[in-house]
């Protein structure tokens, strides 16, 4: 596993990564990097119409969804670390996350996965940690490059 953190805009990279954020069950999209992803993938009104439609169920965390960005292109893993967006993530809940990403990464044979500093924006994690985390989950992963992507 190759692991960068660059000052890069998440939103302008190839379109053969496949993106990570985290989110709470609600849907609620609070964060100003949820905000990111709604405005340019319409990232939350696609949960919602699967939690309409009945494919996935809203208010299960920790968990993970994935949802298309265009087709063809990389998909995204919404972390789903906590129940509402006034609450906070805990390191227990985002392990879990980064483990079941882990599972569909390596099933799915991704080898570029990119994310901003999750669980940093509006659960204020800190990145220290968050980071020593997605190494030790994703140590052993072969071919597959994390781009951290930097404000």
């Amino acid at each position: 596993m190759i692991f960068t953190e660059l000052q890069e805009d998440l939103f302008h990279l190839p379109k053969d990564y496949y993106l990570a954020q985290c989110i709470s069950s609600d849907f609620a999209f609070m964060s100003n990097t949820s905000k990111a992803f709604e405005r340019n993938y319409g990232t939350r009104s696609e949960l919602k119409k699967r939690a309409i439609a009945g494919t996935i169920t809203a208010g299960t965390y920790p968990s993970i969804i994935q949802t298309d960005r265009e087709p063809g292109d990389g998909q995204i893993f919404n972390l789903v670390t906590k129940e509402h967006y006034y609450g906070t993530t805990s390191y227990e809940a985002l392990q879990q996350c980064l483990s079941l990403m882990k599972e569909r990464v390596i099933n799915q044979r991704i080898e570029k996965l990119a994310m901003p500093q999750i669980g940093c924006d509006q659960d204020q994690l800190e990145w220290l940690k968050v980071s020593t985390l997605i190494l030790k989950t994703f140590a052993d992963v072969k071919n597959l490059e994390i781009l951290v992507c930097l404000p």
